[in-house]
């Protein structure tokens, strides 16, 4: 009976008795499973039950993993329901399986930088346009009171675990994994946190010297704060996240043991979607148009300066963005790009213009990775 329901075998859409069992079965469990709901059925939307880009890379590695499925995200909200996704799986070509070699679990010595990172390695260079800057994160946590040697200890302790965080760039442009590293101890100041948070928003590492991360500790009688500037070399978002979680448990707890790190495999690219896609890109990208032409105050040869401006939404307007989202089948991100698109349009020279965004996403073995 409950494979008559998930086929719809009594459902007065013919089209729906037309989808496999079995794969149908396995994608309500991945859609389940991701979207912590149940009793889901060939009709659920994906977008309507709260999917979002992030959750959906996350269905689209399940599906790789379980299906040898390789999928892309505009191909997966293109069939934003289980039946039209598992209809569109099961009309496709089943692709030969190509052997993929995984990383070896030793600690490497050297790897090549991916492409934003080479950009971020760039970008910093002062005979770049804007440039002389670094793409870095900036964090504090407050406390009542810090443990200087405490704290040391837990983020080195980290530093051993984490060989991202033992990372240098080479002048060939190459990531130098060191084994030991030269001495580190953490800074600690009797000083306001605000001239530390100034003085660090300035700082660019430089890539060659280990190590591209900054932590100080600035002392006041009303509470400690911790001030953390990391390069974006070394760690993404989610590492960042990681890093904070850990940093906490060592720290609270410097007896207890944190979980081993698995192996990463890299994302398995066939050799034929990799051609696919760059034939797709090289007849498409003499088509696309300029980043947006944008009225400039000063000089661009001066060294840029960047503010944050951040406007929260009450919980109501955002939920009444998510649900016009929704009818769009769009996922809020997008919904907000969109927006800022708008926004921008105002003071483009063109009213055609490209925005490039980067796609986050991390396979689930490499959840506790930094890097």
């Amino acid at each position: 009976e409950r494979l008559k329901d998930l086929v719809g075998l009594e459902s007065s859409e013919a089209e729906e008795s037309q989808i496999e069992a079995g794969l149908l079965e396995t994608l309500i469990g991945i859609w389940e499973d991701t979207l912590g709901c149940g009793g889901l059925g060939p009709s659920a939307h994906f977008l309507e039950l709260g999917g979002d880009s992030i959750l959906a890379l996350s269905v689209i590695e399940h599906l790789q993993q379980r299906l040898g499925v390789q999928l892309g995200l505009i191909e997966f909200f293109e069939h934003p329901t289980l039946g039209e996704l598992a209809r569109f799986l099961q009309s496709r070509p089943q692709a030969p399986s190509e052997a993929v070699s995984a990383v070896p679990p030793s600690e490497p010595d050297s790897l090549p930088m991916t492409p934003i990172q080479e950009a971020y390695w760039l970008g910093r260079r002062s005979d770049v346009v804007l440039g002389g800057v670094a793409c870095q994160a900036y964090w504090e946590w407050q406390a009542p009171r810090i443990d200087p040697q405490r704290l040391e200890s837990a983020w080195q302790r980290l530093v051993r675990r984490h060989f991202m965080l033992r990372a240098r760039v080479s002048a060939a442009g190459r990531l130098e994994i060191l084994g030991e590293t030269g001495p580190w101890s953490l800074e600690v100041r009797e000083a306001p946190p605000g001239s530390v948070r100034d003085e660090l928003l300035k700082k660019v590492h430089d890539p060659e010297q280990w190590p591209m991360f900054t932590l100080v500790l600035s002392r006041q009688p009303d509470g400690d704060r911790l001030h953390l500037l990391i390069d974006a070399i070394l760690a993404d978002a989610a590492s960042q996240r990681v890093l904070w979680r850990e940093l906490r448990q060592v720290y609270e707890h410097p007896e207890a043991e944190l979980p081993p790190l698995e192996p990463v495999v890299p994302t398995a690219v066939q050799p034929t979607v990799y051609e696919r896609d760059r034939s797709y890109w090289l007849e498409r990208g003499p088509t696309l148009p300029a980043a947006p032409s944008l009225p400039v105050a000063g000089s661009l040869q001066q060294k840029p300066t960047f503010a944050r401006y951040t406007r929260r939404l009450e919980a109501s307007d955002w939920a009444r963005l998510k649900a016009s989202a929704r009818q769009l089948s769009v996922t809020p991100t997008a919904l907000c790009v969109a927006a800022l698109s708008w926004g921008l349009s105002r003071y483009t020279e063109s009213p055609d213009y490209s925005l490039n965004m980067t796609l986050f996403g991390q396979p689930r073995s490499a959840a506790s990775c930094v890097g």
